[in-house]
């Protein structure tokens, strides 16, 4: 939406006093179909009636559009920020505004935030669950768990790893393995152009040349820029405060998501199953795969959440791995039950 006009400020420009004494200027502007005539004595200005009537029916206006067509989710001063309120009177007319569209129902308040609202969105996409029958995605995931679970369009995959638990090394490998056919889109947070360079070439018979896939530096709000009908891979979602949000910016890219899928990677703190969000990070995801390090022996791969599988239920199996040169996946061990006594001992949320 384009900015909008600063009347004051244009009002002010054709008006500015010629030297600090008291002087009374008229000035006014023409719009279309609008007229303002302001007054301004010393350093203060005074709207007549009928153009403080018009300019207060205008910007009404156009705050209301700038919350309607805008961000969704807003706190009020970021309406005072855009169209530069600074009286009691404009605040108070910004006040009305809000009010005005919460009473019709238009926006809703954050009852644990102040100052915060919410556009309320009644769109209804109907599911037509009777004429089409939805075939899974095809992809290939590491520790053959795309043997063990369903994934479908629209899907989220999460991998929650601690730090150096080899979230990285899985994702390029997902890369690898899923170039054929597909378009991938991968966001990374951390490396540039050097690092990519540099994991990339560790993989043994693989040239620069043979990697087809797009890489772009992100670190937020990845709903704006993800392929709908694409393979989208994300590393890593960052949130360094108000970690209860991860469940929102998960619902953010799910929403967003028509035919494509989006693999998410998050950081995990020790000793943790899940990832930071814990249980609100795990509403969207169909598969939810937790990494920890295992010492010596290398890292640990659990499934935390999987909703659709093949088979056996695999919720809560593990399988230790390591990972060699930087790249090549080694499975250690087969998926299997933990004893649940070691397991409680280890992990917690």
């Amino acid at each position: 939406m384009p900015a909008p006009e600063d009347f004051k400020a244009k009002l002010l420009e054709k008006t500015r006093l010629a030297s600090d004494t008291q002087r009374t200027h008229t000035a006014q502007r023409t719009q279309p179909n609008h007229h303002y005539s302001a007054t301004i004595i010393g350093d203060q200005q005074i709207l007549s009636s009928d153009s403080a009537k018009d300019f207060s029916n205008n910007m009404s206006h156009q705050i209301r559009e700038w919350i309607l067509e805008g961000p969704g989710k807003f706190h009020v001063s970021e309406i005072d920020k855009e169209f530069d309120l600074r009286t009691r009177r404009e605040k108070n007319l910004r006040s009305r505004v809000v009010c005005d569209l919460q009473l019709n129902n238009n926006i809703e308040r954050n009852t644990s935030k102040k100052g915060y609202y919410e556009v309320i969105d009644t769109t209804l996409e109907k599911i037509n669950f009777k004429n089409k029958e939805e075939q899974p995605y095809s992809l290939w995931l590491p520790f053959d768990l795309h043997r063990m679970v369903k994934i479908f369009p629209k899907n989220i995959i999460v991998i929650a790893g601690e730090p150096n638990a080899g979230k990285t090394a899985l994702l390029l490998n997902i890369v690898r393995n899923n170039m054929a056919g597909k378009e991938i889109v991968y966001f990374s947070s951390e490396m540039g152009e050097s690092e990519f360079h540099e994991r990339l070439s560790k993989f043994e018979g693989m040239d620069m040349d043979d990697w087809d896939f797009e890489p772009y530096e992100r670190s937020e709000a990845f709903h704006h820029v993800l392929r709908p009908d694409g393979f989208n891979i994300i590393d890593f979602l960052e949130v360094h405060e108000d970690f209860y949000a991860v469940g929102g910016r998960l619902r953010e890219i799910h929403d967003k998501l028509k035919n494509g899928i989006a693999i998410v990677a998050v950081q995990k703190n020790p000793g943790c199953r899940a990832g930071l969000g814990g249980g609100r990070g795990m509403e969207k995801p169909r598969l939810y795969i937790s990494l920890s390090e295992n010492g010596s022996r290398g890292g640990i791969c659990e499934v935390v959440k999987a909703k659709s599988y093949l088979g056996p239920n695999p919720n809560g199996k593990q399988l230790e791995f390591s990972i060699k040169d930087g790249w090549q996946i080694l499975s250690n061990t087969v998926w299997h039950y933990p004893d649940r006594t070691d397991r409680n001992n280890k992990h917690q949320y």
